[in-house]
């Protein structure tokens, strides 16, 4: 072990008066015992006489182990930190000012500004410049010590949201987006306030607006600090006319402003802003190790995030999968997301975020039902694989990649087309209410025959056909096996498999006691004439909101994928709710509540109304 040290030697003349200082600087003391230091030469006066000075140097302990820590136990790419080694002799004293030498085994994950260190930590700073395996190591002598760590990405643990709006009154749910080896602090989360009587903050991480003006959110993990921004307004509360379910769902304002929550797969939520990383609950998997929960991490919302719209909307629609769209005021259709699908002929859509205008500056559209389109001249096009010649243009070419739709046969004039992307036919209503259907005629779901066992042989029909009933529609509903329509009067009339009763004459059957003032396209479900909401089986309508609960509007995605089945209900008052009948799509209620289940038929307020 060895100190440098320096010495400073007064020299004085024969009347005491100081004539010079002189000064050494780094000589080293490398063992216990007397150091005799000579002074002469040009280092003094003229006149002046050699001297030599004894120094005792003290025995020192010898290093014993060394304690190696970070400024804070996050490791992440961009960061700086101070790593600082202390070492202790064998009689566990600290010893200081002993030189140290920082390495790096790899300098491509961090680099270490300075390589030599001394004091009582011995400090150096660390820039984290990639992820990946951190091996700090510090020498002293002929003996050394390693840290590992791992460097994580920016994203590997962040609090979420980094900022975020909220009206007086709401809740929002904060918490730690956790990767990789971060997990083991998250046992000892500690949440505050800046600003509590702004904002409070509670042990779960629930934050709670009371009053106007900005506070801090922390998260503390005992070695550092996770924050995050609010700003709570009296500002308008947020009410839906409009609202679209599914694994994101979309809704409008009066004002036709458009909002998305959920999973933001591909941009489906129209946004670029920097969102929460959610996960789905777990779905059990058969691994090599046994059955383990399987966990889905993604782009989400947890709350209504604004859509980057180019106008105010008329109407909302979301598909199955990856994308949303918007029917303009001024009759212009927009679709956002990350598939490429275009209902219309020419180039496939450009994915992202960003709502892109369907068809030329020219094309206006009636209404939307996504892969179908009718525009203002009552044209239907749409697009699809076409395996069940479910496009309507009377082949089954196949269309893989599903890029480009065309334009529906048969020349007739629709006020619309329903079907979606999962579903094994479509049918269409022209202006006159006359139902047709086209693509796979299975257990009579296309009304050309009453076949609710599903014994004849199946068949593809590629073109429209009209269905066989003497009865007009105002709006029709297509399921996998079996079609419905709602005429005038709100009786709710089926066809296809399970629907007993009809002829093959007259195919439609009415399916529910209960009177119908709307019918979904995508489910048998709608808004009775008394208000609320039901669904619809072969013989009846279950009531599936609270009874005496009316509602506005409604929308339900459980028909075409039962996966991220969603439910979400408008009231009279203007405040929206959603459900799900499963366990592991928790992220998509818009509650700001990620780990709160809310069962079928429950109402749980979106934030913000």
């Amino acid at each position: 072990m060895y100190y440098r040290y320096g010495l400073e030697v007064d020299i004085f003349d024969e009347s005491s008066s100081q004539v010079r200082t002189v000064r050494s600087v780094g000589d080293t003391l490398r063992r216990a015992g007397v150091a005799v230091l000579l002074l002469a030469g040009a280092s003094l006066s003229a006149g002046c006489n050699e001297t030599t000075t004894p120094i005792e140097v003290p025995p020192v302990d010898a290093p014993a182990r060394v304690e190696i820590s970070y400024s804070s136990s996050l490791l992440r790419v961009g960061d700086s930190l101070v790593a600082t080694a202390v070492l202790f002799g064998a009689t566990g004293d600290t010893i200081r000012n002993m030189p140290v030498h920082w390495t790096l085994a790899d300098t491509s994950v961090a680099t270490v500004r300075t390589s030599t260190a001394t004091g009582t930590t011995h400090p150096t700073r660390v820039l984290l410049r990639r992820a990946g395996q951190l091996q700090l190591s510090v020498s002293y002598g002929n003996m050394s010590m390693v840290s590992d760590g791992t460097v994580m990405s920016r994203d590997a643990a962040v609090l979420r949201p980094v900022t975020t709006d909220l009206l007086t009154g709401t809740k929002r749910q904060f918490r730690v987006n956790v990767y990789q080896n971060f997990a083991n602090v998250t046992r000892r989360l500690q949440w505050s306030s800046s600003q509590p009587q702004v904002a409070s903050v509670d042990s779960g991480g629930v934050v709670t607006a009371l009053a106007p003006g900005s506070a801090t959110i922390a998260m503390d993990f005992g070695e550092g600090k996770l924050m995050a921004s609010v700003s709570v307004t009296d500002g308008p509360r947020l009410r839906f006319v409009d609202v679209a379910a599914g694994d994101h769902s979309c809704g409008i304002t009066s004002e036709g402003r458009a909002y998305c929550w959920g999973r933001n797969h591909g941009g489906s939520l129209g946004t670029s802003e920097a969102l929460e990383t959610c996960q789905s609950k777990a779905i059990p998997i058969v691994t090599r190790d046994g059955t383990t929960p399987y966990w889905n991490y993604h782009d989400c919302a947890i709350t209504p995030v604004p859509v980057d719209a180019p106008e105010p909307f008329s109407a909302i629609f979301v598909t199955s999968g990856d994308d949303s769209c918007g029917l303009g005021r001024s009759g212009a259709a927009y679709c956002w997301g990350g598939a490429t699908w275009n209902p219309l002929p020419g180039p496939p859509r450009a994915p992202g975020p960003t709502p892109g205008r369907l068809g030329t500056s020219a094309t206006t559209f009636l209404t939307l039902d996504p892969p179908c389109v009718i525009t203002a001249a009552h044209e239907g096009f749409c697009a699809g694989q076409n395996f069940y010649g479910e496009r309507g243009t009377g082949d089954t070419v196949r269309h893989i990649p599903d890029v480009a739709g065309e334009r529906v046969a048969g020349g007739i004039q629709w006020q619309q087309i329903t079907g979606g992307f999962a579903v094994w036919h479509r049918c269409g209503l022209s202006t006159d209410g006359v139902a047709w259907c086209w693509g796979t005629d299975a257990a009579g779901s296309l009304g050309q025959r009453y076949d609710p066992a599903g014994t004849a042989p199946k068949a593809i029909v590629p073109t429209p056909v009209r269905v066989k009933t003497a009865f007009r529609f105002t709006a029709l509903s297509v399921n996998r096996d079996h079609s419905c329509g709602l005429t005038a009067d709100g009786t709710v009339r089926c066809w296809g498999r399970g629907i007993v009763g009809g002829t093959d004459d007259e195919v439609s059957v009415p399916v529910a006691p209960v009177r119908f003032r709307t019918l979904l396209s995508n489910s048998h479900c709608g808004i009775g004439t008394d208000g609320q909401y039901y669904c619809i089986s072969a013989t009846s309508a279950a009531l599936m909101t609270p009874p005496g609960f009316p509602v506005r509007a409604v929308s339900s995605s459980a028909e075409e994928n039962a996966a991220y089945a969603m439910t979400c209900i408008i009231g009279l008052d203007g405040i929206t709710s959603c459900w799900s009948p499963v366990g592991y799509t928790y992220d998509y209620y818009g509650t700001g509540r990620p780990d709160e289940f809310v069962p079928s038929g429950t109402r749980r307020v979106i934030p913000g109304q």
